[in-house]
């Protein structure tokens, strides 16, 4: 029984030292570099990450929380890198949907379509609406600068809807636990784009 356990925790540790081991080569600059493109992503020891990204009139960037395990990196941006998206908080209360920028400014003049409805309803000065109390809608899209958002309510208890909109910006970019391989001293990116380790 001792010899059973003695093999498991030496396992355990030399598995533990291997993971370490390779995260500690996995810190540090990658880069990309083809005719017109050039991109950047930097891994710091406190798992936070850089990423910069330059093609043509595109200059994106974003940072983030960074995780490897078995041979795959995750990338998380911060949510002030969210772009073109909404998140919404459902709630109980009068009856309304709420909807403000990603700075919390109340957004005036956007159009709400609730359950496919033909008759939409334009946000007011204080980014509100009121919902007739005896509907309960499944779901709604928001019209605003010529984009749509597109929302499914997930409780049916709920009757009020707090929507913060982030708007697009071509000069930021979101990962949502983007996974890249890792493969010798390179990440590649879900779309084959290779990032090398700078010696």
């Amino acid at each position: 029984m001792k010899s059973i356990l003695y093999m498991i925790t030496l396992v355990l540790v030399f598995s533990f030292k291997a993971q370490k081991d390779t995260q500690e080569r996995i810190f540090g600059a990658y880069e990309t570099k083809t005719e017109g493109v050039s991109g950047k992503i930097i891994l710091n020891k406190d798992s936070s990450f850089t990423y910069q990204y330059n093609a043509g009139l595109i200059n994106t960037s974003s940072k983030g929380t960074w995780k490897f395990t078995d041979k795959t990196l995750v990338l998380k941006s911060d949510e002030e890198y969210l772009t073109n998206e909404i998140k919404v908080k459902e709630y109980v209360g009068k009856g309304m949907i709420i909807i403000t920028d990603s700075e919390n400014n109340p957004i005036k003049g956007a159009y709400v379509v609730l359950d496919n409805d033909e008759n939409a309803l334009e946000t007011n000065n204080k980014g509100s609406i009121d919902i007739n109390k005896n509907r309960n809608p499944e779901s709604f899209e928001i019209h605003y600068l010529g984009e749509t958002y597109k929302y499914k309510i997930t409780s049916n208890e709920t009757n009020s809807y707090s929507v913060t909109i982030y708007l697009a910006d071509l000069s930021k970019t979101y990962f949502d636990n983007q996974m890249f391989k890792v493969k010798n001293k390179s990440i590649i990116s879900p779309e084959r784009m290779e990032f090398i380790k700078k010696q």
